[in-house]
C-alpha cells in the first residue's frame, strides 16, 4: 500500500462504481483501486487515475422581483439550490440595459434585501447574481425595476354622476388644510379647502376623468389617483 493514499471508506464496495462526494471544485484528485480477498488479503494498487473536478459556475437566481417602497426598494428572489452557495449579490441601475453596480459590501446569505435611501419618483433596475465556495460567480439574472413613492398622507374618493345629462363629480379628500386639484394630470384649481368638491363639468356623453389632489404648494405630496368614467 502507498501511505499517500486515503481510503474513501471502511468497509469493502461490493460494487465496481464509487462516487466521492468530498471532493473540491477545481482541484486534481489520483485515485487507485484494490481487491479484497475472502481470506481477508488485499492486492496491490491498480494504476492511479488522475482527475480534475470541473469549477462551474452557479445558476443565475430566478423569480427575482422588486417592489416599491417610500424611499426603498424590497428585491427579493427564489432560493438558489445549488448545493456549494454562499449567497448573493444584488446590482443597480438607474438605466434599462445600463451599467450595473453592487449595492452590497459582504455577501447576502438570505434571499431578499431591502436597498434603502433611494429618491421617490425614479425608477431602479436590479439584477442578481448567486456566489459559491469558491467566490465563483454566476451570470446575471433578468432585469426586473421598480420606482419608489411617498406614500400618501391625503386620501381622495369621488362620486361620478349626472345632472341633467351633464358629467358631475363630488370629491372629497382629508390629510391636508388646502389643496390643488388636477384632473387628467393637469391643474384644475389651487388653493381650494381640503374636504370637498363639486366638479361640475357641464360636459355630456361618454368621457373618463382622473383625478389628484396634492397638497396645496407642495406637488411632492399628493393623494391617491381616482377615475371616474362616463
Amino acid at each position: 500500500m502507498v501511505d499517500t493514499y486515503g481510503a474513501l471508506h471502511t468497509d469493502p464496495v461490493l460494487k465496481s462504481a464509487l462516487q466521492d462526494a468530498s471532493v473540491e471544485a477545481g482541484m486534481s484528485y489520483s485515485y487507485s483501486v484494490t481487491a479484497i480477498y475472502f481470506s481477508g488479503n488485499e492486492s496491490d494498487l491498480s494504476e492511479a487515475l488522475e482527475v480534475m473536478t470541473v469549477n462551474e459556475n452557479p445558476s443565475s437566481p430566478a423569480g427575482v422581483t422588486a417592489t416599491a417602497g417610500d424611499g426603498q426598494v424590497p428585491v427579493d428572489w427564489d432560493e438558489s439550490t445549488e448545493p456549494d452557495l454562499t449567497g448573493y449579490h444584488v446590482y443597480r441601475s438607474e438605466t434599462s440595459g445600463g451599467t450595473f453596480s453592487r449595492i452590497n459590501g459582504s455577501v447576502i446569505d438570505t434571499n431578499g434585501v431591502i436597498d434603502t435611501g433611494l429618491t421617490n419618483g425614479t425608477t431602479y433596475y436590479y439584477k442578481v447574481s448567486a456566489i459559491d465556495l469558491q467566490d465563483n460567480e454566476s451570470e446575471l439574472s433578468e432585469e426586473v425595476s421598480a420606482k419608489p413613492t411617498l406614500t400618501p398622507t391625503i386620501t381622495l374618493t369621488a362620486n361620478g354622476y349626472k345632472v341633467k345629462g351633464k358629467h358631475t363629480i363630488d370629491l372629497s379628500c382629508s390629510g391636508a388644510a388646502l389643496v390643488d386639484i388636477y384632473r387628467n394630470g393637469v391643474l384644475y384649481d389651487a388653493n381650494i379647502s381640503g374636504g370637498s368638491y363639486t366638479d361640475a363639468t357641464n360636459r355630456k356623453g361618454g368621457a373618463t376623468y382622473v383625478y389628484q389632489v396634492c397638497e396645496a404648494g407642495n406637488p411632492a405630496n399628493c393623494s391617491n389617483e381616482v377615475t371616474v368614467t362616463f
